[in-house]
């Protein structure tokens, strides 16, 4: 009786999730105008890879999926066949999110807060002041979107972040395993996990591998312990594989594309955004982890998960903002990905944080929670706002 009580409120989460989100992609019409929008356009990527055509595209998983429900429904029509896999995605993203939390926190947290806590979490979205009429407003260009509508690669890669990043994080911070069969187990978990974010797209992955190379120096010269072999073969190896293939893929002919350096260039050059416009929709978001790290800089400097989002951000800050890619794909601005990936974990993780704090009592309502509150409220406003403008548009 227990485990039907509380798959109740988790298969309503799921409904509603299901529900909401195949509205928003169902109705985002810009995705599916001709050679403007990514969903049209990664559809029609892949069914010339099912009629065997050559299309030069180095993260083939979401192409797959599209051939696979095409097979296996019969449907043709790409906006619901896009609407079926973004809503899909977003739906196990908040299970897999609110698995993660649940054993995170253990019994600390009720199952129905951690539901609304995740729920509200994939509604936010960097705090927005106000609607610029561009060519693209759904895009809202010089934020760091790290729950996007328009990208279906994207949306499919952040199912593997969070799950990625912990494992990740265990690597160089070492925690004992039971048995020598957990041991495989994981590492085999994070070759089949890397390789799927791979395949999803590189954003990430960009960004990861340095950071954990930083934290691996430290960890050296401070002679801590680090786990080698879920570090080595379970993600350096597969993420040095998959990377390089995706670079010589993706860079192999320079007219079409190149890794240059520049501050700014997209934003400035091909978006026409000055540079302290960039700076303000920066603060703009990640309000939400700046001021819970501000606010709880003593309790926050010793956790390990947030520590390392933190320095997974700044290195995708680097992408994002030093590198661009020259020939044809400049204006597409991939680089800048990296950082809507990494803020997606730093957001979680800061949720993490605050989650887990009230599991241990240590939450309580103050000044600081107040402030906290407003702030992710001006988060979730803003994405219920996106969401609703996305749908108009």
């Amino acid at each position: 009786m227990r485990v039907v009580q509380h798959s109740i409120p988790v298969a309503l989460f799921l409904l509603a999730l299901a529900a909401l989100f195949f509205l928003i992609f169902y109705n985002y019409d810009f995705g599916y105008i001709e050679g403007m929008g990514d969903y049209i356009a990664h559809y029609e990527l892949a069914v010339k890879l099912e009629r065997g055509e050559q299309v030069g595209t180095p993260h083939l998983l979401y192409h797959a999926l599209v051939i696979l429900l095409r097979k296996v429904s019969g449907w043709e029509d790409v906006r619901l066949i896009s609407t079926v896999l973004a809503t899909s995605f977003r739906v196990l993203l908040g299970l897999t999110l609110f698995v993660l939390v649940k054993l995170e926190t253990s019994s600390g947290v009720s199952e129905r807060l951690i539901l609304l806590s995740v729920a509200l979490f994939l509604l936010t979205a960097p705090i927005y002041l106000r609607v610029e009429p561009v060519l693209l407003p759904m895009l809202f260009l010089g934020f760091i979107n790290y729950l996007p509508y328009h990208s279906p690669t994207q949306n499919l890669l952040l199912l593997f972040v969070i799950p990625v990043s912990l494992i990740a994080l265990r690597a160089v911070v070492p925690q004992p395993y039971e048995k020598t069969s957990q041991r495989i187990l994981l590492v085999t978990l994070s070759i089949f996990l890397v390789t799927l974010l791979s395949l999803s797209k590189p954003s990430y992955s960009i960004a990861l591998l340095p950071a954990l190379g930083l934290i691996v120096l430290y960890r050296l010269i401070r002679r801590l312990p680090i786990d080698w072999l879920l570090l080595t073969i379970g993600l350096g190896l597969p993420f040095l594989f998959m990377l390089g293939v995706q670079y010589i893929v993706t860079y192999s002919d320079p007219q079409r594309a190149s890794v240059e350096l520049g501050w700014l260039v997209v934003f400035r050059e091909h978006w026409g955004i000055q540079d302290e416009v960039v700076i303000a929709r920066l603060i703009l978001s990640v309000l939400f982890p700046v001021s819970v790290y501000l606010l709880y800089i003593r309790e926050a400097r010793r956790d390990a998960y947030l520590n390392f989002s933190w320095l997974v951000f700044g290195v995708s800050l680097v992408w994002s903002y030093f590198f661009y890619e020259g020939g044809q794909r400049t204006f597409d601005g991939n680089f800048i990905w990296s950082a809507f990936a990494a803020l997606f974990a730093l957001m979680f993780s800061t949720l993490m944080f605050l989650l887990r704090r009230y599991a241990q009592g240590q939450l309580r309502l103050s000044p600081r929670v107040a402030l906290i509150t407003i702030v992710f409220a001006a988060h979730l406003v803003s994405g219920i706002y996106a969401a609703y403008y996305l749908t108009q548009f």
